[in-house]
C-alpha cells in the first residue's frame, strides 16, 4: 500500500487532477488491484527468500518482488514497513497483510513485463539493446522463451539488421487470445512470416 505522500507524488508527478479520478473508474479500478495480490497472505519473509519471484495481481497483471540484500521491492518500490496485519470488522472473511511502499504502483507496458519474467531474458536483453518501443495500440506479443531460443548469442544477435525484423515478426496488431490463434490462415500466416524471417537473419543458428 502506498503512503499518502506517495500518491501526493504520484498526483504531481503525472499532474493528475484528482477532482477526475473518479470520472475513469476503470482505470482507477486496475491501478488499484495493482496492488493486491489475492490468494493469501505473503509474508516478507517470503520475498526476501524467494528473491526474485512475481505474483499474480487481481488486476491479472503480474507484479514482480525482489531483494537486493537491504531491501525489499516491489517492482521499484521499496517497503518500508512490512506484514501489517488487517483484518475487516464487517466481514471476518477479510484479512490481509500491508506492505507499505515508498511509490505507486503503475501497470508496466508489455515490454516492461516481458522483462520482468524469468523466461525472457534473452529477448528482453535484445529489445532493451536495440532500443525498441511500441507505438500507441494494442498488440500482441508472441515473446519466445530463453529455452526456445536454445544457445543463441544475443550480443551477435543484435548486430545483424535483419534481427530487429525477425522480433517484429512476433508482435500481432490487434488483441488475440490462444483460441484465435488455433488453426486457420492467421496462423498459417503468422508461421510463414516466421520462418522467411529466420531463414533472412544469419545469426538464427
Amino acid at each position: 500500500m502506498p503512503t499518502d505522500e506517495a500518491f501526493n507524488a504520484w498526483i504531481a508527478e503525472n499532474e493528475i487532477n484528482v477532482l477526475t479520478l473518479g470520472q475513469n473508474p476503470e482505470i482507477v479500478g486496475n491501478l488499484l488491484q495493482y496492488h493486491v495480490v489475492p490468494g493469501g497472505v505473503i509474508p516478507s519473509s517470503f520475498i526476501v527468500e524467494n528473491s526474485p519471484t512475481s505474483f499474480e495481481t487481481l488486476a491479472t497483471y503480474t507484479l514482480p518482488t525482489s531483494f537486493d540484500g537491504e531491501s525489499a521491492y516491489a517492482a521499484d518500490a521499496e517497503i518500508l514497513r512490512s506484514d501489517l496485519l488487517y483484518a475487516s470488522l464487517s466481514n471476518s472473511a477479510i484479512v490481509c497483510t500491508i506492505h507499505m511502499i515508498n511509490k505507486v504502483l503503475e501497470i508496466p507496458d508489455v515490454l516492461t513485463m516481458v522483462a520482468y519474467s524469468s523466461e525472457f531474458t534473452l529477448i528482453a536483453s535484445a529489445v532493451s539493446a536495440l532500443g525498441l518501443e511500441l507505438p500507441e495500440g494494442t498488440f500482441t506479443i508472441l515473446a519466445p522463451t530463453d529455452a526456445s531460443l536454445g544457445d543463441l548469442d544475443i550480443s551477435a544477435a543484435i548486430e545483424d539488421p535483419a534481427f530487429a525484423d525477425f522480433l517484429g515478426y512476433h508482435v500481432l496488431v490487434g488483441e488475440y487470445v490462444q483460441g484465435d490463434l488455433v488453426g486457420g490462415s492467421t496462423v498459417r500466416r503468422l508461421l510463414t512470416a516466421i520462418v522467411n524471417c529466420l531463414s533472412a537473419c544469419s545469426c538464427s543458428g
